[in-house]
């Protein structure tokens, strides 16, 4: 099967748990028999257009037209996507509209003639997934990460996968929701007991029981949920401390 993942936001490769995702997904499916085409976020000139990674193709292209946005760069400094300013906002309408259109049209005419099964969208993409498979008129299948979906991504689309009922928030029909749960490389992520008393010494964490956290800090990840969870276990013979991981 041929697939074409749009990712626009997304930089393939990078260290971000969108990166990550979007990159153990198209390896997989490469490894299961399918050709996988990315279209993955550009953010500097010196980036390749085109590269092959471990088996599928990677299309980088930047969030404007011609460059990448002052307000959406991958710096190492982190602003809240929940503060919006009248710019971003500005910018959010710009890639829910013109952008989606736009890039639609253009992966439309690169992808002609390779024979395109189907469209998988990452939400992110504010509509160019749901562009690109009415003008390819292939199926849609949008991947719900987050609560930015474009009304028209969830029309077009064939299935929605989403983590749970609570993430698709009432907003999928029942025959279109088919629920996955996140995955976990068990050979990259296993114990390593050597590793775990080192960060204990180096955050002097002792013999307490800790809870970890890797990610972003916005409000549908749950940290909030964590913290208030974690408030009302003072009763247990050992301490909890959270190790929370992080821009």
């Amino acid at each position: 099967m041929n697939i074409c993942y749009m990712a626009p936001d997304v930089a393939v490769p990078h260290f971000r748990g969108a990166s990550t995702h979007v990159y153990e997904v198209s390896k997989n499916l490469t490894a299961r028999g399918n050709h996988v085409s990315v279209i993955s976020r550009r953010v500097r000139r010196s980036q390749p257009r085109w590269e092959r990674i471990d088996g599928f193709e990677t299309y980088r292209t930047f969030q404007g037209i011609a460059f990448e946005p002052p307000m959406s760069s991958y710096s190492a400094s982190h602003k809240d996507k929940e503060g919006f300013t009248r710019l971003q906002r500005l910018y959010s309408f710009y890639l829910g509209s013109y952008r989606a259109f736009q890039l639609g049209a253009e992966v439309a005419t690169m992808m002609s003639g390779r024979g395109i099964d189907v469209v998988l969208e990452r939400e992110t993409a504010f509509g160019a997934g749901a562009v690109l498979s009415s003008l390819l008129g292939v199926p849609l299948v949008l991947e719900m990460v987050g609560p930015r979906v474009s009304p028209m991504s969830l029309k077009r689309a064939s299935k929605v996968l989403a983590y749970t009922d609570t993430m698709a928030g009432g907003r999928v029909p029942k025959s279109k929701l088919e629920l996955v749960p996140a995955g976990v490389d068990t050979d990259l992520f296993a114990p390593d007991q050597g590793a775990g008393k080192r960060v204990r010494a180096e955050r002097s964490l002792g013999d307490e029981f800790v809870v970890g956290y890797v990610g972003t800090f916005q409000r549908w990840h749950g940290v909030q949920d964590l913290l208030a969870a974690c408030s009302q276990l003072g009763h247990l013979p050992r301490r909890v401390k959270l190790l929370l991981v992080g821009p």
